[in-house]
């Protein structure tokens, strides 16, 4: 399926979602917050719009949106563990393998925002009924999840690595990437839209996030590189892997098990 043109309502749309998270970015409510209000807010909110703005298959975007943020989640347990990156703000003191609830959560609304943003802009397929190759991707996600949590509690020694962010990151995002850009053609082209709304739209929450102390990088020797934007200071790898190839990954994930292929 080819990208559809954009459309002066599709022009609207994207001028509006582009101010809910400039208003967030500079709004000094923002940064008091409950850190789940605020992933609400700068992704659900958004992407609510754009589900009102024209319908969407909202089952096989959920399913698929389940499916890939249990990979990601497993993902970055295993980076919380080598202290990648350290959750500071939190109004839950229950955890899942170093994770409060509330990066869980940023984590399945950064995958849904990605799917709706890319189905509204880009791929626009309302009616096309979800591939026969969801359950292997929810097979792939509970077995991602249950493989991260056993080495995470039962083996924490053997999965400790120096430039963890780096390697783990590698490792599990970029052969989806690589197989799916052998495999399709036309992915890298319908990806580039995307990869370059969400690249500036994670740099803004980047900022924000760490001035409100919602997380942070303290194993600076385990970094390829420190970075600092606007006086805030981050490792290169987070722009590399989630600024950068997060939407690409999901996106790579959702063509080749949830969405028509095409």
């Amino acid at each position: 399926m080819t990208a559809p043109s954009w459309t002066p309502d599709k022009k609207r749309d994207l001028v509006v979602v582009c101010s809910f998270a400039w208003l967030l970015f500079v709004s000094p409510v923002a940064v008091s917050l409950p850190p789940a209000v605020f992933y609400l807010l700068w992704f659900l909110l958004p992407a609510a719009y754009l589900i009102v703005r024209t319908a969407k298959n909202l089952p096989k975007i959920v399913a698929a949106t389940a499916c890939i943020g249990l990979l990601t989640v497993a993902l970055d347990l295993l980076l919380l563990h080598n202290h990648a990156w350290e959750p500071y703000r939190s109004d839950f003191s229950w955890r899942i393998g170093a994770a409060p609830p509330e990066e869980i959560l940023w984590f399945f609304l950064h995958v849904f925002y990605i799917i709706v943003w890319y189905e509204h802009f880009v791929d626009d397929e309302r009616r096309g009924r979800a591939r026969h190759r969801i359950g292997e991707l929810a097979l792939g996600g509970a077995g991602a999840m249950a493989i991260a949590l056993c080495a995470v509690y039962w083996f924490p020694d053997a999965i400790r690595v120096r430039y963890a962010y780096a390697i783990i990151a590698a490792l599990g995002m970029t052969p989806v990437v690589a197989y799916a850009l052998a495999r399709k053609s036309a992915f890298l082209k319908k990806t580039l839209a995307p990869a370059l709304f969400f690249l500036p739209l994670a740099m803004m929450m980047e900022i924000r996030a760490v001035r409100a102390g919602l997380w942070a990088f303290s194993d600076t020797p385990n970094y390829l590189a420190i970075i600092t934007v606007a006086g805030v200071s981050f490792p290169a790898e987070e722009i590399v892997f989630w600024m950068i190839l997060g939407p690409v990954v999901a996106l790579a994930y959702y063509e080749l098990f949830a969405d028509d292929g095409r």
